[in-house]
C-alpha cells in the first residue's frame, strides 16, 4: 500500500492519444494544485506469451519472444516519458509511474486496476473510453467498462 497523506488520483495509461486525454482532463478538472493530490499513472505490459509452433505433445516447440517484451516495456516507458511525463513535470505535479507486466486480457486488466485503486485507496479513477466498434467491443469487451462496473472506488469515464 502507497503510504501518502495526498490524495490519490489513479490514472491508468497505455500508449494511446486516449490516455493523453485522461492525464489532461484530470489536471484540468480533478487535481488540485497545492492541494495535496498525486497523480498515479498505472501501465499494464502485457506478459510473454508464448507461440506453440507445431509438433504433437512430446515434440511442441515454444517460441519465446523476450526481444517483444523488452520493446514493450521500453516503448512504454519512452511514451510515459515523452508524452505524459514531460505534460505534467514542468507543472511539478507530483506523480507516481507504475509498469506491471502481467498476462493481459480484458478482464484481467480491469482487475489489476481495480485492486490497485482499492490498494492505494484511490479518490478516484480516471478512464478514457477507448474508440472500438461495437463488433469489437462485444468479443473482446472494454478494460474500461470492466472497471466501471467492478471497481469500488469512484471512476470517471471520459467519452
Amino acid at each position: 500500500m502507497l503510504l501518502t497523506d495526498k490524495r490519490v488520483i489513479l490514472v491508468p495509461i497505455d500508449d494511446s492519444e486516449d490516455a493523453e486525454k485522461s492525464v489532461s482532463w484530470t489536471l484540468q478538472n480533478l487535481y488540485r494544485p497545492g492541494g495535496g493530490d498525486l497523480l498515479y499513472f498505472l501501465h499494464v505490459v502485457p506478459e510473454r506469451q508464448f507461440d506453440v509452433i507445431g509438433g504433437d505433445a512430446a515434440e511442441t516447440i515454444i517460441n519465446e519472444d523476450e526481444d517483444a517484451e523488452r520493446r514493450a516495456v521500453a516503448n512504454a516507458k519512452d511514451f510515459i516519458k515523452h508524452r505524459i511525463l514531460e505534460r505534467i513535470e514542468d507543472k511539478q505535479v507530483p506523480h507516481q509511474v507504475e509498469i506491471v507486466r502481467f498476462r493481459t486480457d480484458t478482464e484481467s486488466v480491469g482487475t489489476v486496476i481495480s485492486e490497485r485503486a482499492a490498494s492505494l485507496n484511490a479518490a478516484a479513477v480516471v478512464m478514457a473510453k477507448h474508440r472500438q466498434g461495437a463488433i469489437r467491443a462485444f468479443f473482446i469487451g472494454s478494460a474500461t467498462n470492466f472497471v466501471a462496473n467492478h471497481c469500488k472506488q469512484p471512476v470517471v469515464v471520459l467519452h
